[in-house]
């Protein structure tokens, strides 16, 4: 067994390619809440879900611009609309519009909406070496 193991730059693209892939279970579906804590390896959902719907978001793949990377970039954007006054910090990406798993959590400072305002975010997700 080696003891230096590498997914190489193509095999990092992959994995984009594979989550914006037809009949892939992808993680487009935006959640956002008023949590602070800071976002942890094994968080299982946001600190503090906000009370409206999960929003489906459009996948895309995108470049970073790394050398010889085409599309190692997963990016899913969508907007949700504020149900009441809140301060939103933290956006959540799920594999499914109410269960499913929590693939990326993100925490940031506040951004303040009143009812009916709306943020449309845009996540991406890097496949990178390091």
């Amino acid at each position: 067994m080696s003891d230096d193991v590498t997914v190489v730059d193509k095999g990092l693209e992959q994995c984009a390619v594979q989550i914006n892939a037809a009949g892939a279970t992808a993680p487009n579906w935006h959640e956002w809440g008023t949590g602070t804590d800071a976002t942890d390896r094994t968080d299982v959902d946001l600190t503090t879900p906000s009370a409206e719907p999960r929003e489906e978001g459009t996948e895309t793949l995108v470049a970073s611009g790394a050398a010889g990377a085409e599309t190692d970039v997963y990016q899913t954007v969508a907007t949700i609309e504020s149900d009441s006054e809140q301060a939103i910090t933290e956006i959540g990406l799920w594999t499914d519009e109410t269960v499913g798993f929590l693939f990326l959590h993100a925490v940031f400072a506040a951004i303040n909406v009143l009812d009916g305002n709306s943020i449309e975010f845009t996540v991406q997700t890097t496949f990178a070496p390091g």
